[in-house]
């Protein structure tokens, strides 16, 4: 576990090296899920909940699941109101888009 651990580490450190570079597309939403995704299993939950919010104001109408990444992040950190408001947001937008959009 402690090698795919240092494994996620070194690959999130390399997203977030070439996004600010500009290898990347800060714009890209799904970047941005998946960077999130790699800093918060590297414990580094600040950058995590960063790089969510970029994502939400991105797509603010089809991000169901950043909200709900970030509703699991403020839930950890026992931040059950931003928790709860996170997971009614993802819940209202999956009813709004009939479900589609958790599978992105």
């Amino acid at each position: 576990f402690q090698k795919q651990k240092s494994f996620l580490s070194e690959n999130a450190k390399k997203a977030l090296q070439a996004e600010e570079s500009g290898l990347l597309k800060p714009d890209d939403y799904h970047q941005l899920l998946s960077n999130a995704i790699r800093l918060e299993s590297d414990g580094d939950h600040k950058k995590a909940v960063k790089q969510l919010k970029k994502a939400i104001k991105l797509q603010p109408d089809d991000c169901a699941v950043a909200r709900h990444n970030l509703g699991n992040i403020y839930k950890n950190a026992e931040n059950f109101l931003d928790a709860l408001d996170q997971f009614e947001q993802a819940m209202l937008l999956l009813e709004t888009n009939n479900f589609n959009s958790f599978s992105t």
